[in-house]
């Protein structure tokens, strides 16, 4: 399932065996076990860096602990890690901003999570990525449906969307959202979208195996599971029950 991964893990075990104060091998070890799924294993890596050196690429290892804290559900340590990667300076802005809010809305701090998102956006400038604004947009609008604003969200998805018409992932994770609250049709349109942009993303694919499942189309859901491009294996834990129906299918994931 992870034979990429599974291949730079070894060629990167084969690096420190020759040379264990290699930082840029243990990080990429760290990063391979992370996206194969193994949160505690690439947290442990990713401290034996900082361990070593701190600022590691000025804060990359600081932002991928916090990334795993996160995964784990220790957001309170997870901010404190994120807190030190950005005032480091090194590690992309809204990268910091978007893990931050997240981990703020997990612990149900939802007007500071707005409040940061917001602050992001504000300081937007002219050369600012409209992929991360999108992205600012979109989580913005999850924070807002949270508590209840739902003409807000539906406006801050609309306005993710005019930043980054052709993202399929914003569209995938619009209606994502919209299917962990159970709404079906708000999720139709945005999965629809990010079907006809890019089935192949795993957001997208994700999104579409939820939607069978929650129609009741168990078998379609599973066979879809069964073909989940790689990349959406560590993605698809975020989601409990698809996940849960995932680990029926003969390879047990």
């Amino acid at each position: 399932m992870y034979d990429y991964m599974h291949s730079v893990a070894k060629l990167m075990r084969a690096q420190l065996r020759y040379d264990p104060d290699d930082l840029r091998a243990r990080y990429a070890l760290a990063t391979s076990f992370f996206e194969s799924g193994n949160i505690e294993g690439a947290l442990s890596e990713f401290w034996q860096i900082l361990d070593a050196d701190r600022e590691f690429e000025s804060g990359e290892a600081l932002f991928a602990s916090a990334l795993c804290l996160a995964t784990l559900g220790q957001h309170s340590d997870a901010l404190i890690y994120l807190h030190e990667a950005t005032a480091l300076q090194g590690v992309d802005y809204y990268r910091c901003t978007i893990a931050r809010s997240r981990s703020l809305a997990a612990l149900h701090r939802f007007s500071e999570a707005e409040a940061c998102l917001r602050e992001a956006l504000d300081q937007k400038s002219a050369r600012t990525n409209a992929e991360s604004l999108a992205t600012l947009w979109s989580e913005l609008a999850k924070v807002l449906y949270l508590v209840g604003m739902m003409d807000k969200s539906d406006a801050a998805f609309f306005k993710a969307a005019t930043y980054a018409p052709r993202n399929a992932e914003i569209q995938a994770r619009r209606a994502l959202f919209y299917l962990q609250q159970g709404s079906l049709t708000e999720a139709k349109i945005p999965l629809e979208k990010a079907m006809q942009m890019n089935p192949k993303n795993a957001y997208s694919a994700i999104a579409r195996a939820e939607y069978y499942r929650q129609v009741g189309n168990i078998e379609t859901a599973s066979f879809l599971l069964e073909s989940l491009p790689s990349d959406a294996h560590r993605i698809l834990k975020e989601y409990n029950a698809l996940y849960k129906l995932a680990l029926t299918a003969p390879d047990k994931m």
